[in-house]
């Protein structure tokens, strides 16, 4: 979608009769997010999406509140007023944010420290632990001693 967008950058300013500056500035801003969002935007918010699924809800939204102030509206107001930045600020905070949101879902996400966190899923009954190998099953003390758990695949 980026890059349809991208292509009919150009096309649209000249329908539109923009002026020049007009048009140059919004052809560089569509430039900078067709580049950005497909390397930030997925993995500041695709990993929290599954981490918020498996009962991981705090970290994520804690986390998305803290950048978002700090990027987004911190720095937007900085480059503004102290650097005279136009509305390109705006893009620069935002995709400050989504590249800091992207490198702390990734520590997090492969710490999997989340996958213990299911307090929070009420069809989640049981303990969970994480074998050697990084599979989640229910904790062997809460598991019936008669039943034979087999392998999913063999």
């Amino acid at each position: 979608s980026c890059l349809l967008v991208f292509a009919l950058t150009k096309p649209i300013t000249m329908l539109a009769g923009m002026e020049p500056a007009s048009a140059k500035l919004c052809f560089f801003m569509i430039s900078f997010i067709t580049i950005v969002k497909p390397v930030s935007w997925v993995l500041s918010f695709i990993p929290p999406y599954g981490m918020r699924a498996a009962g991981d809800v705090k970290f994520s939204m804690i986390t998305s509140c803290c950048t978002m102030w700090l990027c987004r509206v911190s720095l937007c107001i900085y480059l503004c007023r102290v650097w005279g930045f136009g509305p390109i600020a705006v893009w620069i905070g935002m995709f400050s944010d989504w590249t800091l949101r992207a490198i702390i879902f990734s520590i997090r996400f492969h710490s999997r420290k989340w996958l213990l966190k299911n307090d929070d899923i009420p069809f989640c009954d049981l303990p969970l632990h994480i074998d050697p190998k990084y599979n989640i099953m229910p904790s062997p003390d809460h598991l019936p001693m008669d039943h034979n758990i087999q392998p999913a695949f063999h």
